[in-house]
């Protein structure tokens, strides 16, 4: 489950068809849709973007969820293919045509080269890449399938997908919640849900929208707003800039006439305690970890501790890591299953960034850089072309100022290749998906990338995920995280489909 993600695009709906009257047989929605009911969700049927806000999920009209939200479908809608929905879902389509104007928003994870769609897992099943989304918008345009697009987009590294590859004369344009080599940022953590509730570029939009804003504000009026207001990542903006002068309202809809507006003077909300998209997991489980111990006497807290650190031995039980997810019998069992499930959560991106560190040493023997530029290759690899200044970089640098994706045949096979290879990718593990992104674009070939991981993994045949004696570069493939950003999944015995 992933509560903010999905908190923001319902957010989203109730802006343009509730309070901005877009008819919402105009409107398609796409939303996994496993939180609201989950037995973990302490205020169940309900969803919240913001401290003090309304429920969001209320009376939203759902097109498709759960294994339906695929890059296919996806990709599919926007271009209005109805033969390819049909039988999916509500089989509705965005059947626009040259005179429109369309609005696509986005929330979900991302990394360099592609976004990210969920799954019940915790791990990522599918990706769309930037070559496939351009590819669409382009095809769109040449159909006269819009008249002009404007899409936002929440994720990780968004800047990537658009840096360099989104024409500027498709009547197209693009504004992400961060620059094309950085995490994006979550908001709001609330104690009772246990979760972060919103993204902070996508609550600044949406508040700014909830603030009836005028309808003659320009989209550029409003990105420079929210733009200002996020100050915990980059707000970067591609293609066609001619749209920034159009109206807001042409995109997002209007207030009613008559209806009460901020003016000039509106500010939106800077939310305190933003949190990396990356870390969302160890950070909720730690602040849920400390709300736990509250009120427990010394003797209990060692217990924890003492329970934290069986942790391993515990995972060896049968159903074990189920059994630590299972509902709290007390206080001091809760604060020890959460306690395990930390320790777990710090391992597992240990073991990612053993894993992605030596996947780059293995690499960087392949780019000969000469002994001098060995490690400021492998630090390049590993953290981007802002590795050896430290992570600097203003607002140009961090949206234009990092080379375009280029060769997204390989980094494809490369993503599935390596984690063939050493496991799938988690959201925090993502943030190593631009090593494979960075070796392709370097000259390397995706069987020289997934030989590497299978000789740092030891993926060998016959190695069920033990690593191969022997070679002094395997490590064992990556164990998964059992967190899910919200609260601990159920034990399977509990699960039930759609939740």
């Amino acid at each position: 489950m992933n509560y903010r993600h999905q908190a923001d695009v319902c957010h989203a709906y109730q802006v343009v068809v509730k309070q901005h009257g877009v008819p919402k047989e105009q409107v398609v929605t796409m939303l996994y849709n496993d939180v609201v009911k989950s037995f973990f969700n302490t205020r169940r049927g309900t969803m919240f973007n913001e401290p003090g806000g309304a429920d969001v999920y209320k009376d939203v009209a759902i097109d498709y969820s759960g294994k339906q939200i695929t890059p296919k479908n996806f990709l599919a809608v926007l271009r209005g293919d109805e033969a390819a929905m049909r039988g999916v879902g509500s089989g509705r389509v965005v059947a626009s045509g040259p005179a429109d104007r369309v609005f696509v928003y986005f929330a979900d994870h991302g990394a360099p080269g592609f976004l990210a769609f969920p799954s019940k897992l915790l791990v990522v099943p599918t990706q769309l890449y930037a070559r496939d989304l351009i590819r669409t918008l382009t095809d769109m345009h040449g159909a006269q399938r819009y008249g002009q697009l404007l899409l936002y987009v929440e994720a990780c590294d968004s800047g990537s997908i658009f840096n360099g590859l989104l024409p500027s004369n498709i009547s197209a344009l693009a504004v992400t919640a961060a620059g094309a080599l950085e995490p994006s940022m979550a908001c709001y953590y609330n104690n009772t849900l246990g979760t972060f509730l919103g993204d902070c570029f996508s609550n600044h939009w949406l508040e700014e929208q909830d603030a009836a804003p005028s309808p003659r504000e320009t989209v550029g009026e409003q990105v420079t707003r929210v733009r200002a207001a996020t100050d915990t990542s980059h707000v970067c903006v591609y293609g066609d800039t001619a749209l920034a002068r159009v109206p807001a309202a042409a995109f997002l809809g209007a207030p009613p006439a008559g209806a009460p507006t901020a003016g000039a003077t509106r500010g939106v909300r800077r939310p305190a305690g933003a949190v990396s998209s990356r870390d969302v997991a160890v950070e909720t489980l730690r602040r849920q970890l400390a709300s736990a111990l509250e009120g427990l006497g010394e003797e209990a807290r060692a217990a924890v501790e003492a329970a934290a650190e069986r942790a391993d031995e515990d995972e060896g039980e049968e159903g074990g890591e189920g059994d630590g997810h299972a509902p709290p019998d007390d206080a001091r069992a809760r604060a020890a299953r959460l306690a395990r499930l930390l320790w777990r959560e710090e391992r597992a991106r240990r073991a990612a960034d053993r894993t992605f560190r030596a996947l780059a040493e293995a690499l960087v023997i392949h780019l000969s850089p000469g002994a001098a530029g060995r490690a400021a290759a492998i630090a390049e690899l590993l953290e981007g072309p802002w590795a050896a200044a430290g992570g600097g970089g203003g607002d140009d640098a961090r949206c234009h100022g990092v080379p375009r994706v280029e060769r997204f045949d390989c980094l494809e096979a490369a993503v599935a290749g390596v984690t063939r290879a050493c496991g799938a990718l988690s959201d925090y593990s993502l943030r190593y998906a631009g090593v494979l992104q960075r070796a392709c674009d370097a000259g390397l070939d995706a069987p020289h990338i997934v030989r590497a991981a299978d000789g740092v993994c030891g993926a060998g045949k016959g190695s069920k995920g033990k690593g191969s004696k022997g070679n002094c570069n395997t490590v064992r493939p990556l164990p998964l995280s059992p967190w899910s950003h919200f609260h601990p999944r159920a034990p399977p015995r509990a699960r039930r489909r759609g939740a």
